[in-house]
C-alpha cells in the first residue's frame, strides 16, 4: 500500500518532459547508453544508468523522458516501504510508520527528486535497505520505553550470516549507484568487530571473504568501470581516487577548498524547507529509546552522525540535494520519537493530516513570502520560461516544462553545423533533446563535458559564423568571451555570438 500510495503521488507530480541540469545531463545518458561520462567513476553512476534505462524503455519514445522522471519516485517509494520496514521492527507501532512515511514522502527534497530523473531516492532507497538489513543483525533487544515490550534477545551469532550476505550485496549495489555507500562501512566494520570478538580467527576471516565476495557480487558494474579505467589509464592509484573521488571533486570531498559562504547559505536555506513539517520535531523524543536501545541506537547514530558531517561541509553548487540521507534518517528518529509518546488515535491522526498540511502548504507559503518581499527568487541571469522561485520551491513538477520550452525555442534557431555554447543548467536539456533526435544532430554543443578551455572557446568563437551562448554572463561564459572581443546578439531565446570584426564587416556588406 505505501508503495503503491507513493508512487500514484510521484506519478502524477513527476516531471512530463526534459530536465534542467544534471536531469537533463541523465537523461542523455539514459538515451545514449553512456556508463562511463566524464567526470570519473564517481560521478558515473553505472547500476542508475543501466536500471533507468531498462525502465525507459518500457515506455513509448515520446514519453521515455517522463519515464526517466517517473523512475526517482519508484525509487522514493521503495525507500518509504524500508523505511516503513525498519520502524516496524524498531516500534510495532502503525502511526508511528505513518507518521515518518508520509513526512519523509512528502518532505520538499525527497519530493522534488522523485520527480525528475536523479539518483538520490534510490541512494536513499538502499541506504533504508541496509539499515533494515543492520535491523536484522542486531536483532530485537530489550526496550524499556514501551516501543518494543516482549522483544526477543539479540539475535544469536549464527542466524546472521545470511542479513550479513544481504547487508554486503545491498551496500555493493548503492556503490555502483552513488558514493554514499562508502560512508556506512566504517559502523558495519565495528559492528562486525563487535559481534565477532570472541570468535576464532578461520571464522573471522571466512565471514569477511563471504561478505567480501557478495559485496563485489552487488557492485559488479562498478568493479566493471573499474577494471576498465586501469587497463586503460595503467594506473591504479588514479583508478582508485576516481572511484572515491571523480576527476575533479577530490578538494571538496576533502574539505580542502576554498568555501563559497553566499551559496553554502543558499544551500542550507533550501535544504530547511523540507523541515517545514512540524512532526520532524518528534524526532527530539528518540533520545529516550536511544538511551536504552543499545546498539540498534548506536547504530543509526553512527549512520546519521556521518551522513550529516559529510553532507554539511559538502559545499558544492547542489549541496542541499545531498541532504535525502540525512533526511531519511532522520525519519527513524521522528517515527522512533513519535513511538515513546504514547499518543491516542485522534491526535495520531490530526498530526498526520497537519504534517502532510504543512507539506503541501509550507513552500507554496515561503514562495508567497518571497515574492512579497524582494520579488521571489533572485539570480544572476534568467532561464527562458522559467518561474526562479516555482522551480526552486514547489517541489511538484507536473507543470514545470521550461526546459522542454526553451529546448524547443531553439529548434527554430539552430542548423546543422551551427555551434551552441551551453553551461552546465542549459547543456543537460540541449544534449538530451538532440540524442532524443529532436535537434540538429550535427550541431555542436561546447559545455562543461566537452572539454574546451577558454582559450579553445575564443578561438571557435571567432572562426565560425553561427555560434550562439545561452547566457553570456559573468559566471555562465567563459571570461575570454566577455573581454571586449565579442559582442552578443539577441536571436529568440539564444545570444549570437559576434566578434567585432565580423560583426563591422558584415555592417560594411549591407
Amino acid at each position: 500500500m505505501i508503495f503503491l500510495v507513493s508512487l500514484a503521488v510521484y506519478a502524477y507530480t513527476a516531471q512530463r518532459g526534459v530536465s534542467w541540469q544534471d536531469s537533463g545531463e541523465f537523461q542523455y545518458r539514459v538515451l545514449a547508453g553512456d556508463y562511463f561520462w566524464i567526470s570519473g567513476i564517481a560521478r558515473a553512476h553505472p547500476w542508475y544508468i543501466w536500471t533507468a534505462r531498462g525502465f525507459s524503455s518500457l515506455f513509448p519514445a515520446p514519453h521515455q523522458f517522463y519515464a526517466m522522471n517517473l523512475f526517482s519516485g519508484v525509487g522514493m517509494s521503495a525507500a518509504l516501504v524500508f523505511l516503513a520496514l525498519s520502524l516496524w521492527s524498531l516500534t510495532r507501532n502503525t502511526w508511528a510508520v505513518v507518521i515518518a512515511v508520509s513526512s519523509l514522502g512528502l518532505a520538499h527534497m525527497a519530493w522534488w527528486m522523485s520527480t525528475i530523473a536523479e539518483v538520490y531516492t534510490w541512494s536513499a532507497a538502499f541506504l533504508l535497505a541496509e539499515l533494515f538489513c543492520l535491523l536484522k543483525i542486531v536483532g530485537k533487544e530489550r526496550d524499556t520505553t514501551g516501543a518494543a515490550r516482549g522483544a526477543a534477545e539479540t539475535r544469536p551469532l549464527e542466524k546472521n550470516v545470511g542479513w550479513w550476505m544481504a547487508l554486503a550485496a545491498v551496500n555493493g549495489l548503492h556503490a555502483s549507484l552513488h558514493n554514499f555507500a562508502f560512508l556506512n562501512l566504517p559502523v558495519y566494520a565495528v559492528l562486525f568487530v563487535t559481534q565477532h570478538s570472541k570468535q576464532t580467527a578461520r571464522l573471522i576471516f571466512g565471514r569477511l571473504g563471504i561478505c567480501l565476495v557478495t559485496w563485489l557480487a552487488g557492485a559488479s558494474l562498478l568493479v566493471w568501470l573499474f577494471v576498465l579505467e586501469w587497463r586503460a589509464t595503467g594506473a591504479f592509484l588514479d583508478t582508485v581516487k576516481s572511484v572515491l573521488f571523480g576527476r575533479e571533486f577530490e578538494h571538496v570531498v576533502l574539505g580542502t577548498r576554498s568555501v563559497n559562504w553566499h551559496l553554502a547559505a543558499m544551500n542550507l536555506a533550501l535544504a530547511s524547507v523540507s523541515l517545514l513539517n512540524p512532526c520532524w520535531l518528534f524526532a527530539c523524543y528518540s533520545w529516550t529509546a536511544l538511551k536504552s536501545s543499545k546498539t540498534r541506537g548506536w547504530c543509526l547514530l553512527g549512520l546519521t552522525a556521518i551522513h550529516f558531517l559529510f553532507w554539511i561541509r559538502y559545499f558544492v553548487a547542489d549541496q542541499a540535494t545531498f541532504v535525502l540521507p540525512v533526511l531519511s534518517l532522520l525519519a527513524i528518529w521522528l517515527g522512533w520519537g513519535f513511538a515513546t509518546r504514547g499518543l491516542r488515535t485522534p491526535l495520531c491522526a490530526a498530526l498526520v493530516f497537519v504534517g502532510v498540511g504543512c507539506s503541501i502548504l509550507g513552500p507554496i507559503a515561503v514562495r508567497a513570502v518571497l515574492m512579497e518581499r524582494q520579488g521571489g527568487v533572485v539570480r544572476p541571469r534568467t532561464l527562458p520560461f522559467r518561474d526562479e522561485t516555482r522551480y526552486w520551491l514547489f517541489p511538484w513538477k507536473q507543470d514545470e516544462k521550461s526546459a522542454e520550452q526553451f529546448s524547443e525555442g531553439i529548434q527554430g534557431i539552430l542548423r546543422e553545423q551551427d555551434v551552441l555554447l551551453a553551461d552546465n543548467t542549459a547543456a543537460g536539456p540541449v544534449v538530451a533533446m538532440r540524442e532524443a533526435g529532436r535537434l540538429p544532430r550535427n550541431m555542436r554543443v561546447i559545455a562543461f563535458f566537452t572539454g574546451e578551455t577558454d582559450d579553445e572557446q575564443a578561438r571557435i568563437a571567432a572562426e565560425n559564423e553561427r555560434v550562439f551562448i545561452v547566457s553570456p554572463v559573468p559566471g555562465y561564459a567563459s571570461p575570454k568571451l566577455l573581454d571586449g572581443r565579442f559582442t552578443f546578439e539577441r536571436e529568440g531565446v539564444l545570444y549570437r555570438v559576434m566578434g567585432k570584426r565580423r560583426k563591422a564587416a558584415e555592417g560594411a556588406d549591407e
